[in-house]
């Protein structure tokens, strides 16, 4: 395998990793709470519940990390892994309004520009692998946070951010579908790679074999004509002697 075609792979495969890791989604999630909670501290003058978002995905990425490393390098049993918490990604940012805005009744000034923009953001560009998901959430966050939707302003304009964040998540989709394709023609490209190669070495050593075939044959040939040549002098000297004999009977 050469140096480019082993770049590319990796880069393919990085690509893929990329798409379908949740390692990303929980980082972001944990970078992004982090500095809404530091933000709004700020603004209240005193630390801010937005923590709490903050911890549970400090708590996600421990959990995860953990136990990611069980499956060793079972393949299916890791991308099960993956799915399931970038699933459970969405689901903390579920629970967390649903505990912090409904049941506990916090509210923050950031609280509108959260759950209008941020979250619908990182759910249909971050954590959807594909459209299809990246519409399932977006929807299941609009029944959470319906209440702020009334406002045909504010509907409006979720669903139109909506509508470009599926058309993202699409093109995430497709370019994960070009990823694997180009890892699937590199494999055939190998395979065609090493079949050429040992047709070429089998095409070789044919190709000694019937030479050493040629040289013995041109050396049997060669001996043949020796004897054929022996014969014919030995038969040459032969028919010599006898007309020398005839040649005697006659004269006397």
């Amino acid at each position: 395998m050469s140096s480019r075609t082993m770049h590319d792979r990796e880069h393919l495969q990085k690509i893929l990793v990329l798409v379908k890791s949740a390692r990303v989604p929980i980082l972001v999630a944990l970078l992004i709470s982090g500095w809404l909670a530091l933000i709004d501290s700020l603004l209240r003058g005193c630390v801010s519940f937005i923590f709490f978002g903050a911890a549970a995905n400090l708590v996600n990425f421990n959990v995860y990390t953990s136990t990611k490393a069980i499956f060793g390098d079972n393949k299916a049993k890791l991308r099960h892994h993956e799915k399931f918490f970038r699933h459970w990604e969405v689901a903390t940012g579920g629970i967390y309004i649903l505990v912090c805005e409904y049941m506990l009744n916090w509210h923050s000034a950031l609280d509108r520009d959260i759950f209008c923009f941020h979250l619908p953001t990182f759910y249909g560009v971050v954590v959807a692998e594909t459209y299809c998901e990246a519409i399932v959430y977006l929807a299941v966050h609009a029944v959470l946070i319906s209440p702020m939707l009334l406002n045909v302003h504010y509907s409006f304009g979720y669903l139109q951010h909506s509508c470009m964040l599926v058309a993202a998540a699409w093109m995430k989709q497709k370019l994960a579908n070009i990823a694997a394709r180009g890892l699937d023609l590199l494999d055939e490209h190998e395979k065609l790679q090493n079949n050429y190669c040992t047709r070429s070495s089998e095409c070789a050593a044919q190709e000694k074999a019937l030479l050493s075939k040629s040289k013995e044959y041109e050396e049997m040939s060669r001996l043949a004509e020796e004897v054929v040549g022996l014969l014919t002098q030995r038969s040459e000297i032969a028919w010599r002697g006898e007309d020398i004999k005839a040649s005697e009977l006659r004269k006397l």
